[in-house]
């Protein structure tokens, strides 16, 4: 009587291989998508929480946007709101949680004394010495009016009109590329959104700005 055969050949387990590697290719970028936009809506749900902590302080200060605190900064006078503390995770996109010495990059919080965050403030609701262009009063905004956003440092805004960095890791304190050639922005009614890079001058930044429709930039490959 024959033996039965036992366990699989070399040819059977080759097959296997190529059969979980072709299925291992298709699921993959799938997966690495999803966890993408789940970072996405991490980092919105952050702001957001933020954007709405400014409406209570407004609420409780007088109508009145962030004043710094005797520290020099928003983040201590916003957490009266907060009240989370100079490291908590809602400070920090997913996709930067690992503080830099100082100033952060696109995959790198920034870092101030004890504080640390990868969200900036627009820098027209936290001026100590109010100009022109900032705002004062959180009655002067509206829902196109940023209130944080990705940041390479803890505050944030246009370089002068319509101005690209030379690139989107952290040049500079404006734009970062943390969200696959966008960012996540809050406004100042309270609701958070990821914003593609193209769109982020057709937004209230000052008092005094015109939204600038879209706007592309092919050499830092934005369309």
């Amino acid at each position: 009587m024959k033996a039965r055969r036992t366990g699989f050949t070399l040819v059977e387990l080759l097959v296997v291989i190529v059969i979980i590697g072709i299925l291992a290719g298709l699921l993959l970028p799938t997966l690495s998508q999803a966890l993408a936009k789940s970072k996405d809506v991490h980092c919105i749900n952050n702001q957001s929480q933020h954007a709405k902590a400014l409406l209570m302080y407004a609420a409780q200060n007088r109508n009145q946007t962030i004043r710094p605190d005797p520290a020099g900064h928003w983040m201590a006078a916003l957490d009266r709101v907060l009240s989370v503390g100079p490291s908590a995770e809602v400070r920090l996109c997913p996709n930067a949680t690992r503080a830099a010495p100082s100033r952060g990059s696109v995959n790198l919080a920034w870092k101030y004394n004890d504080w640390i965050g990868s969200i900036a403030i627009n820098s027209h609701l936290a001026a100590a010495s109010p100009g022109a262009n900032d705002y004062t009063l959180m009655s002067q905004t509206d829902a196109k009016t940023p209130a944080f956003v990705d940041g390479a440092w803890l505050e944030t805004g246009p370089i002068g009109g319509v101005s690209w960095p030379s690139d989107l890791n952290g040049s500079s304190n404006w734009i970062l590329d943390r969200h696959r050639k966008a960012i996540v922005m809050s406004f100042c009614d309270g609701h958070a959104e990821r914003v593609e890079l193209s769109w982020i001058w057709d937004v209230k930044w000052h008092r005094n700005f015109t939204p600038q429709g879209k706007q592309t930039n092919p050499t830092l490959g934005i369309w």
